[in-house]
């Protein structure tokens, strides 16, 4: 009656590397190369060997946990230092502990989400991740299009049912919630939190978010129906259009008169006429001959025949504000808007949950991206006035006020650094990643302070490459998180990137898993 450990071995026995990575000592290798092992506690576990292995683990975590000294001996024997171990059926954790111990990397898999807990308690700086590609559609801009979300399309929002899905996953009943970067109000259009704050300093950002979640009255919006149903093509004004912009090769002549037209319509209401200007300006890139492509617009025909824009879009008009009373019926929230970065803010123990997605450190100026937006608008009405905004926002482009001495000492970082240089990345790009991480640590401690204890912050990020050198955002944020007295849960593998196919073989095998969209969750 015994217990057998089988060794298997794929293409080649002998795994041959790092001499100096060897860690058994030639007394263990003599008496652990025999046929029968015997553990227990008292016993000197060198020379005890008899057919007959007792568990002396404890059981109350799980009915059936093997010895940790039994992987120990396992590991020295068949691994070195450094090497990845991975256990399939890693229940409470004696696999990895071992791993740890022995200075190995580990992956550890099972179904049981408490066993995982168990497993992540007993041990030390572990960064976990949790590989859930199910939240890729949380992670996404939603596409019901029942969703007042879809009336103002956001290329960079998540999915409203990101917020249900985190409370339901780690069991929590929050009264409050912040979001530092607020972008255009994916956290809140839920009726499960009743308090909101938000930070931001993009006008657009704001009005749109301010038009999403004000109520409209029902009497109000039945007169704007009234009022739209009345405007005809004679009514359609001409309007010049914003100097130094590239409106003509982007935007008809026409289209750009039928929308103002309309923005600038009297419905005798102000709310409702904003709310109606800022879902026509959401939409411009339907509308008008572009899209918006990574960090610029990009000429598309629109496929809105320019004969047919008026009643097109009052069709539209008509149907979200039918979307948007439906909305206004269940809203209850109070609502908190900080117009100015977060980065400025002082906030202490008001909020019980954080869910946010930073600008990334990919190089997108989102004032550039969304340029004809915020000049249809009018939000702004000059170049100098947009060069002002960018200077303000978080380092993540090199239009932002970048600065060589802000700097973080961060090993992750301190890595990528040394491996731009040796690639002749250009110092700007290496100037705006450090500052980047300058800003972002001032965020997480802005956040901290913001939280209130034994609370949830969830942060939604995506590493980025240069020159094919990976920026492990996710990581370098968790270990800065730990400085700051932050608990780091879990990392949330929601979504595996991609790139083209050239970049891909050029992409060491090792830096793909890092091609990737996480959620990072921290505790205070």
């Amino acid at each position: 009656m015994w217990e057998a450990v089988m060794v298997f071995y794929k293409k080649n026995r002998q795994h041959a590397w790092d001499k100096n990575k060897i860690d058994i000592t030639s007394e263990e290798f003599k008496w652990w190369t025999k046929n029968s092992w015997y553990f227990d506690e008292k016993s000197n576990k060198y020379y005890d060997w008899v057919m007959c292995i007792p568990n002396t683990a404890k059981k109350w975590e799980h009915p059936a946990p093997y010895p940790v000294e039994l992987v120990e001996r396992l590991l020295k024997l068949y691994s070195y230092t450094d090497d990845i171990v991975l256990d399939p059926f890693n229940w409470i954790w004696t696999t990895t502990l071992a791993s740890q111990n022995l200075w190995r990397k580990y992956i550890w898999i099972d179904l049981s989400k408490k066993y995982c807990d168990i497993a992540a308690s007993k041990l030390k700086n572990c960064n976990r991740v949790v590989i859930n590609l199910d939240t890729s559609r949380l992670t996404n801009p939603s596409t019901n299009n029942n969703s007042l979300n879809c009336v103002f399309p956001y290329k960079e929002s998540f999915s409203p049912n990101l917020v249900p899905y985190l409370i339901s996953k780690y069991q929590l009943k929050p009264e409050s919630l912040m979001d530092p970067f607020l972008w255009t109000w994916s956290v809140f259009t839920n009726n499960i939190i009743k308090k909101c704050y938000w930070y931001d300093i993009s006008p657009l950002a704001i009005n749109i978010s301010k038009v999403k979640l004000k109520k409209l009255k029902v009497s109000k919006v039945k007169k704007a129906k009234a009022i739209l149903e009345l405007f005809s093509e004679k009514d359609i004004q001409e309007f010049d259009f914003p100097e130094r912009e590239p409106y003509k090769k982007y935007v008809p002549k026409r289209k750009y008169d039928v929308v103002q037209s309309l923005i600038h319509l009297d419905y005798w209401d102000s709310d409702v006429q904003n709310f109606i200007k800022y879902i026509i300006i959401s939409n411009l890139d339907s509308i008008f001959d572009y899209k918006h492509d990574g960090n610029w617009i990009k000429l598309r025909k629109s496929k809105i025949p320019e004969s047919n824009i008026l009643e097109y879009l009052k069709v539209l008009i008509n149907e979200w504000l039918i979307l948007k009373t439906r909305f206004d019926s269940n809203n209850t929230k109070e609502i908190h808007i900080y117009e100015k970065s977060v980065i400025s803010a002082d906030v202490k123990d008001c909020v019980d949950v954080i869910v946010t997605s930073p600008p990334y450190a990919n190089m997108f100026d989102y004032f550039e991206v969304y340029k004809i937006e915020l000049r249809t608008s009018w939000l702004i009405k000059s170049k100098d006035a947009r060069k002002k905004l960018k200077k303000s926002a978080l380092r993540s482009n090199k239009n932002s006020d970048l600065r060589a001495s802000d700097i973080i000492d961060n090993k992750l970082l301190n890595i990528a650094n040394k491996k731009m240089l040796e690639k002749w990345v250009q110092k700007g790009t290496i100037t705006m990643v450090n500052n980047y991480f300058y800003d972002m640590k001032i965020v997480l401690w802005k956040m901290f302070n913001a939280l209130k204890k034994w609370w949830y912050m969830f942060i939604v990020v995506w590493n980025s490459f240069y020159w094919w050198i990976p920026i492990k955002t996710d990581e370098i944020l968790i270990e800065e998180a730990k400085k700051l007295w932050f608990n780091f849960e879990e990392l949330i593998l929601s979504r595996k990137l991609s790139t083209s196919s050239q970049q891909m073989k050029i992409i060491n095998d090792e830096d793909k898993q890092y091609l990737r969209e996480s959620i990072i969750v921290l505790k205070k």
